[in-house]
Parts: structure tokens; C-alpha cells; sequence
């Protein structure tokens, strides 16, 4: 029998605040945290003009991973670690009692370890192998904060990191699910972490593109995304040792799609949204009729949002609610899908969907969606996460209420 797969506890550090609470509150209020930012640009390296951007806050690190070693630790493990903990502690489970060989880690970036790994090699070429600390190597990997978190928290199970691009967060959580259901692992740590520095914003200056003004999801008035910071990590489980324990189920992972086709044209990303959708559907055996959300990845993007637009019009019609969190929180990149799902598990349980932020004027070029402009009771039963990354990549993820919830 196939085990089930359930979704337990959160922790989330967004630009909206530190914790779910903070996140799911600033949805609901129709909160975003966009301002210009500068970044202090290395010796020798040409200057960027401040960037709109949403950033992380300030937060006590050691409240969550002491201060023992903390000075070491990148800000991408530093953050996602301190979701972890969070998300532990919203799940009632502590690391201390399970079976480390049967706990995963699965983490999301695009972009984890660029600073160090920069950093590390300019000192190095510049002043000499003596000007650089031997504890910034480690961290120079994009896998580092998914081993950090492994080593903190005692997970010795399967450690996976993703990086393709926007859907990367839905990945990990597929990838993990498939090892509960294989019974390959009982708990999963399951997250996506992105920070903002100059380096980053440097390699991504070449993209055109990023607003200097709040997203506008679906708006006919849209600019483009505006880059932001994240890191949200999920404790996922067997249903089975969930249950045992007496934990509270947020939501039981469902059908689960993905595909990819080589991004040339508008078509080629239009496709794979098409077969991510379907797959996902075929897997959880339903029709497109019993989804009764989506919670899309539009992000202000002329081009993006108009392929999202038509493939969800074309499957769901203009009746179901589409809710793009990305109007909020901005574009976390590799920690995009996985804030969605943060979202979504706060919308099924509390049975409301908010309002996308941003969207005022439907655009008249794009087939009609019924994207939410106000908060809306709904009750639902599933919900359907959808990504897309304008490389190709797209992937899907459905979220049910669990049995026996109203």
C-alpha cells in the first residue's frame, strides 16, 4: 500500500515578517514590504543603482540556533535553518526524538553560497590565500544550507537540493513525497531559501525586466517582477507516524506534475504548463472541476503572466479563484513555490482565499480569469499549486483537506 503523505507544521521568514503568523496576517491585510535598497558593492566592481526589492528584516538568529557557530553560517542557512526550527516547532515534533537515518532534508535556491563563494575568491586572488576564512568554504555550495540544517537538526536521511529555477519548491516537495510514499524516509524537512546581495542582483542586472514599482500579477498595467527574499520550510510526513504521534494535519500532499520543454517560444512554456497541469491531475485521479483554487506564480511579468493567463483559462475556465501570492511577497525565485504553498495551506484551513495584490485592471489581452481582488470565503477541499519558470520548467502540486476536517 502507498504510504500517504502529510504536511504538519511551517516556518516562514519572509519580507512580511518572521513566522506564519506574520506571513499569513500580511496576506490577509493586503501588506507588501517593497522598497529601494542599496547594496555595497566590492573593490572593483562597477556600482548598481538601488534596487526594489523585498528584504528579510532584521531577526535574532540566535533565538533559534543559539550562538554557538552562527557567525559562521551563510544568511541563506541562517535563514532557512531558523525556518526549520519554526516549522518543527509549529509541527510539535522534536528533533531530538525521531530516528535520524529517517529524516530527509529537500531545500530550493537559485542562488545559496554566491556571495561566499565570490567573496572567498576575490580575497583569495586579491590579498592572498592568508586573507580568507577557512569556515567560508563550506558555506560556498548551493547545497550548504540544506547540510547545515542536516547537521543542526540531526537529519541523516536523503539531502537534495534543487535548483531549477521557479518551481524548484514544488519539486522538493514531490521528490519528498515520493520517498514517504517508497518509504525511503518517515519525516522531511522540505523548504526553498532565497536572499538578496550584490552579487546576486549583479548576475541577474542582465535580465530586463525587474519593476521599480509594486507587481502587478494579471494587470493590465503590469512591469514585471520585483525580486525578493524568502526562506519557508515545511515538516512533512507519513500520515501514518503524523497520526501516532497526535499531530495536527495541515494537508495531505496530492497529485503532483511536471515537465519541461526548452523555452524558445511562448509555446514551448505554454506547453509545459499544459502537461504539468494535466499530470497533476491524472495523478490524484481527478478532473479539473473538483480543484476549487489555484494559487498561481504570475508575478507581474508581461510574458509570464499572459502564458499562466491562457493555460489556467483553457483548463479551469473563468469561475474557479486564482490567487497569485507573488503580488504580496514579490519573486523569491527558488523560494516562490514554495511560499504558494505556504499560502495555500493557510487559505485550506482557514477557508478563506486572499486578495491579489497588485491586480485592479483586468487586462483585456488575456483570457478572462476569475483572479481575486478582495478576500473570499470559500470553503475548499483542494487546492491546486501551479509554477511556472520562464526557462521551461513548470510544475504542479495539489493540496487536499485532510479527512474528517469541515
Amino acid at each position: 500500500m502507498t504510504n500517504r503523505v502529510a504536511i504538519t507544521g511551517v516556518g516562514a521568514i519572509t519580507p512580511l515578517g518572521v513566522g506564519k503568523d506574520k506571513l499569513f496576517a500580511g496576506l490577509v491585510e493586503g501588506r507588501t514590504s517593497f522598497s529601494f535598497r542599496s547594496f555595497n558593492e566590492p573593490e572593483r566592481f562597477p556600482r548598481l543603482p538601488p534596487a526594489f526589492v523585498g528584504m528579510i528584516e532584521e531577526f535574532s538568529v540566535s533565538e533559534f540556533l543559539g550562538r554557538k557557530k552562527v557567525r559562521t553560517l551563510s544568511r541563506e542557512s541562517q535563514v532557512l535553518m531558523s525556518a526549520a526550527v519554526m516549522a518543527c516547532q509549529d509541527a510539535h515534533i522534536s528533533p531530538g526524538s525521531w530516528e535520524r537515518e529517517s529524516v530527509g532534508v529537500f531545500t530550493a535556491t537559485n542562488s545559496a553560497g554566491l556571495e561566499d563563494y565570490v567573496n572567498l575568491f576575490v580575497d583569495g586572488l586579491t590579498y592572498g590565500a592568508s586573507s580568507v576564512n577557512p569556515s567560508q568554504g563550506p558555506q560556498t555550495g548551493l547545497n550548504a544550507p540544506s547540510s547545515q540544517l542536516a547537521i543542526h537538526l540531526g537529519a541523516e536521511g536523503p539531502n537534495i537540493t534543487l535548483c531549477s529555477g521557479a518551481t524548484s519548491g514544488l519539486e522538493a516537495l514531490a521528490y519528498a513525497a515520493e520517498f514517504i510514499r517508497e518509504q525511503r524516509m518517515v519525516v522531511g524537512l522540505i523548504g526553498g531559501v532565497e536572499t538578496l546581495s550584490f552579487f546576486s542582483l549583479h548576475a541577474l542586472a542582465s535580465h530586463s525586466g525587474f519593476a521599480s514599482e509594486s507587481p502587478k500579477p494579471f494587470d493590465r498595467e503590469r512591469r514585471g517582477p520585483v525580486l525578493a527574499e524568502a526562506g519557508v520550510v515545511f515538516v512533512v510526513e507519513d500520515l501514518i507516524h503524523a497520526r501516532a504521534r497526535g499531530a495536527r494535519v495541515l494537508a495531505e500532499v496530492g497529485g503532483v506534475g511536471q515537465a519541461f520543454e526548452p523555452a524558445a517560444t511562448r509555446d514551448d512554456m505554454e506547453r509545459a504548463a499544459v502537461r504539468a497541469i494535466e499530470e497533476g491531475l491524472r495523478d490524484e485521479a481527478v478532473e479539473a472541476k473538483e480543484v476549487d483554487a489555484v494559487f498561481a506564480s504570475a508575478n507581474g511579468h508581461p510574458i509570464g503572466d499572459a502564458s499562466e493567463a491562457k493555460v489556467l483559462h483553457q483548463v479551469f475556465g473563468d469561475k474557479i479563484p486564482v490567487y497569485a501570492v507573488k503580488g504580496s511577497v514579490g519573486e523569491c525565485l527558488a523560494a516562490g513555490s514554495v511560499l504558494q504553498v505556504a499560502a495555500a495551506l493557510f487559505s485550506l484551513n482557514e477557508g478563506v482565499v486572499p486578495a491579489t495584490q497588485g491586480f485592479e485592471t483586468p487586462d483585456p489581452n488575456l483570457p478572462p480569469l476569475h483572479v481575486t481582488r478582495e478576500t473570499i470565503a470559500i470553503k475548499q477541499k483542494r487546492i491546486m499549486v501551479h509554477s511556472l519558470d520562464p526557462r521551461g520548467y513548470a510544475a504542479t502540486l495539489l493540496l487536499n483537506k485532510p479527512e474528517g476536517q469541515s
